[in-house]
């Protein structure tokens, strides 16, 4: 399996009890001893955080965690201590292949437009599937992946990154 190095980091988050994390959070038992975030919320605590640090150490949908304050390799305790704990020490691997947000976006490319023999070769099906796949967030999107990896295994190696089951 390739290094981890430099695709991991710490986020350390205080709360008052009431007070909401702001994350959607998915596992399964191809997961491993952790959980993915599905969807990062407008409003919370992980969105105060990512708005105090750099882009790198943003917690987004796609990201894994696997480890919660002194808990790993128990899924269950670990998403009790997101829900319960007010000081939460949370370790997260960036999704693989994510690119750092730049601190500007850039200008949005103007869309391809295809030539017509190519649409007239394409199926219509595919083209409604991935014209609504564009329209999706991120959050849905990552949530969608969790779920095809869910139901179809022998696409976890090229989504995750890992070799051999591997994680």
């Amino acid at each position: 399996m390739a290094s981890d190095e430099g695709q991991c980091f710490t986020a350390v988050i205080s709360r008052a009890t009431s007070a909401n994390l702001g994350v959607d959070v998915t596992y399964r038992s191809w997961t491993g001893d952790g959980v993915f975030i599905t969807k990062v919320f407008e409003d919370g605590l992980v969105a105060d955080w990512n708005a105090k640090n750099e882009p790198f150490k943003h917690i987004c949908a796609g990201d894994f965690i696997f480890q919660v304050n002194n808990v790993s390799g128990d899924t269950v305790a670990m998403i009790k201590e997101l829900k319960f704990k007010t000081q939460l020490t949370i370790h997260v691997r960036k999704r693989c292949g994510q690119e750092i947000p730049p601190l500007v976006p850039p200008p949005k490319a103007p869309e391809a437009v295809p030539r017509p023999e190519t649409q007239a070769r394409s199926n219509p099906n595919l083209e409604a599937i991935l014209s609504e796949l564009r329209s999706i967030g991120d959050e849905e999107l990552a949530g969608l992946i969790c779920v095809a990896m869910e139901r179809r295994p022998w696409l976890r190696p090229a989504v995750l990154g890992v070799e051999n089951g591997d994680s």
